[in-house]
């Protein structure tokens, strides 16, 4: 599974110490994590029991098989039958989540007060990324094991599912996300929203009450999907806390080992004088992107490029060498925020494909609600969508999103990153859903 691809999030460079405090979601449980009481990201983080580390290892690299779909018939192949080996071996698990789905998907997104952000600190719980990544990929394989099995009403549940996992993920778990954090929640829900899903969604065997509750589910999911604001505000204050308290704070191991090294010749007064330059830098940069989200968050594409603009600037006036003390510690306050924002566009932009992507599947998930088990022509489907399709954001003349039908699929899409309109091309735009009858 591709976390950077497409739209995708910011690039793999942060150190050690911001990689511990961005994936604060709770330690692993053992117990029995499907029951109706427990918390949905747990559901999904039962993993330390059942999921070794061998399991994984065989999963890791399964994302690529999905990489074109239709899959050939040896990547068919392949797909069902690492499907097929995770079902059968956690058979118990997987019938039980899915016998209780509407009451796990159901349970409220978690929410934080602003005292608790500020709190934010490096103690928090983590689990490892790659556990994250492959979760997203173990429901996503079963899922379409099950769909091929002739089983969509197993299937669809663990679709959403994997989607309510990629919300947790980006609102934290009851814990303020961050920015890489959320941006995996967006990469896993990209994924799971993807054509395997719209497949099931529109297969003819599928029972009508289920396709009528996963429509209901989908409308609430568009309406609790994070927002790409919250992961950044909270990503300036984590930032913040980590260089203020955890790297430099009175107790830390680094303040001490800075002072060991001046020899005597800076006193904690001068270093926390040096510190206060620092954060100050830091925070004057924090603020610009802030202004950059408020002025422009109704434009992406404008926004995605002024917060570039903002962090190669940024990471420009870092090569010119300091002359004096002070100068140093702006230049490391200047560093601090290009490493905790890279590639800000990218990570706006994987929002905004999945979002577009969500917004979709549920607008396809009421019309073949409303069609009653009578499937109408492509053409009269798109008729009846293209009014209801949402406005493009990222098209400058703001104008409704696209939809055509192409041979015997119906494809809606944004025009993407570019703002051009490629037709519907998976690599240029942003697509809403395809429906293959």
């Amino acid at each position: 599974m591709r976390l950077t691809g497409n739209g995708g999030g910011p690039g793999w460079t942060l150190p050690l110490p911001l990689l511990l405090v961005v994936l604060m979601v709770g330690a692993l449980v053992a117990e029995p994590a499907y029951q109706a009481d427990k918390r949905p990201l747990q559901c999904f983080m039962k993993g330390a029991a059942d999921w070794d580390a061998a399991e994984f290892k065989a999963i890791q690299d399964k994302g690529d098989l999905f990489a074109t779909w239709p899959p050939d018939e040896a990547g068919k192949a392949a797909i069902d039958a690492c499907g097929k080996t995770l079902w059968e071996k956690h058979q118990e698990f997987f019938t039980k989540l899915i016998a209780t789905w509407e009451t796990v998907i159901a349970e409220p997104l978690p929410t934080y007060p602003p005292e608790q952000v500020a709190a934010l600190r490096t103690t928090t719980p983590v689990v490892h990324l790659s556990f994250c990544r492959n979760m997203g990929n173990v429901f996503r394989l079963v899922a379409i094991h099950r769909a091929w099995a002739g089983h969509p009403e197993e299937a669809l549940p663990l679709f959403l599912l994997c989607l309510r996992f990629s919300q947790i993920l980006g609102a934290g778990d009851g814990m303020p996300p961050s920015l890489l954090q959320a941006m995996i929640g967006v990469a896993i829900g990209k994924f799971a929203l993807g054509e395997p899903f719209w497949d099931v969604l529109g297969a003819k065997d599928l029972p009508g009450p289920l396709l009528a509750s996963v429509s209901t589910h989908l409308q609430r999911l568009v309406k609790e999907e994070p927002d790409i604001s919250v992961a950044y505000d909270v990503e300036l204050t984590t930032s913040h806390n980590i260089v203020a308290a955890e790297t430099y704070g009175p107790d830390s191991p680094k303040r001490a080992e800075l002072l060991a090294q001046g020899g005597g010749k800076i006193t904690k007064e001068q270093l926390d004088g040096f510190l206060t330059t620092m954060q100050k830098e830091m925070a004057r940069l924090q603020d610009e992107l802030r202004a950059l989200v408020k002025k422009h968050r109704s434009r992406p594409r404008e926004l995605a490029d002024k917060a570039e603009e903002l962090s190669a600037d940024v990471e420009k006036s870092t090569q010119t060498p300091p002359t004096t003390a002070q100068a140093i510690w702006e230049v490391m306050g200047r560093t601090m925020f290009v490493v905790c924002f890279s590639n800000p566009g990218k990570a706006l932009q994987g929002h905004l494909e999945k979002r577009y992507r969500l917004m979709g599947s549920a607008l396809l998930a009421a019309v073949l609600v409303e069609e009653a088990g009578k499937p109408l022509p492509l053409a009269d489907l798109a008729t009846r969508l293209a009014p209801r399709l949402p406005r493009d954001l990222m098209s400058d003349k703001g104008d409704r999103c696209l939809i055509r039908v192409d041979g015997n699929r119906l494809v809606a899409w944004s025009v993407g990153k570019d703002g051009q309109d490629d037709r519907g091309d998976p690599k240029k735009d942003f697509l809403l859903f395809v429906l293959t009858r």
